[in-house]
């Protein structure tokens, strides 16, 4: 039933966008000016992440409240748009044209509450870790604060300063902390030293050129790349050393059984000889 419902409310969205694209381009047609076509926009989700709340409210309102839908229509629009703690949340008020305004209210002091989104951002910024040493997970990282700080910023928050840029620089590898440093350090001035926007955009220079490095040695970037044969792991290597040890081993033994059965035979003969010789003294002295 609520899947039905989340449909409905979908089609509606969409046969209401159609229409005013339509209106506008009549309007557009009578002025003389060509207006394109656009697409539907789809209603945005918000899942009751509070960073996340105020894009959500400036594109459902782009989207849903500022259009000629009734406030029961926007109400069901809001619910659909919703998700987890957000959604049970709006989802006690009764479904009526009066608590669509009530359900607003409720949701901009839940989640639009300045002091709570710098709070949560701080918390963010402070938990913030690459998920591995790697170059990879230094970009990542790097990704993840850049929206935050942003953010932040926008706020009025300043993040200026020695303790806290060296707290966001201590998150990464040493080699990009010491590299980033000796930029700062090599400034005719120490007055900009410790701008957090300074440090980001190194640690974003440093990491692009490691990369770039690693597609030029990676040789994705040469013409003339010749894919290199393939090379036997260690364990083969050594395998193979031992059976060639082993082989060397077993021909050295047999050679020396073979020198021994030689001269064995050797010996026998002259055992043989010496003893026909002793006979045949023996026989003449007998005579």
């Amino acid at each position: 039933m609520e899947q039905a419902q989340t449909l409905a409310i979908e089609l509606e969205a969409k046969r209401v966008s159609a229409r005013h694209h339509d209106i506008g381009t009549t309007t557009n047609e009578t002025v003389g000016i060509a207006k394109p076509k656009l697409p539907a926009i789809p209603v945005p989700v918000f899942t009751g992440k509070v960073w996340e709340f105020e894009n959500f409210w400036t594109l459902f309102a782009a989207n849903v409240h500022k259009q000629p839908l009734t406030p029961l229509q926007k109400f069901n629009y809001l619910i659909s748009a919703l998700r987890g703690e957000a959604r049970e949340s709006v989802r006690r008020f009764t479904v009526t044209e009066a608590n669509y305004e009530h359900a607003l209210t409720f949701l901009r002091t839940k989640y639009g509450d300045e002091s709570r989104l710098i709070s949560n951002l701080q918390v963010r910024l402070e938990s913030a870790k690459a998920p591995k040493a790697t170059l990879t997970g230094q970009r990542q990282l790097l990704e993840n604060i850049i929206p935050i700080v942003t953010q932040l910023e926008e706020k009025g928050v300043s993040l200026n300063g020695s303790f806290l840029a060296q707290k966001i620089l201590s998150k990464f590898t040493i080699n990009i902390q010491r590299r980033v440093l000796e930029r700062r350090m090599a400034l005719p001035t120490q007055e900009n030293i410790w701008t957090i926007r300074d440090i980001l955009t190194d640690i974003d220079n440093i990491i692009e050129i490691e990369e770039r490095i690693n597609r030029i040695v990676q040789g994705s970037n040469r013409p003339n790349y010749i894919k290199p044969q393939n090379v036997p792991s260690y364990e083969q290597q050594t395998a193979q050393q031992f059976s060639l040890s082993c082989f060397l081993w077993q021909q050295q033994s047999q050679s020396s059984e073979l020198l021994k059965i030689r001269h064995l035979g050797r010996k026998r003969k002259v055992l043989s000889r010496e003893q026909q010789v002793s006979q045949l003294r023996n026989s003449r002295t007998f005579r």
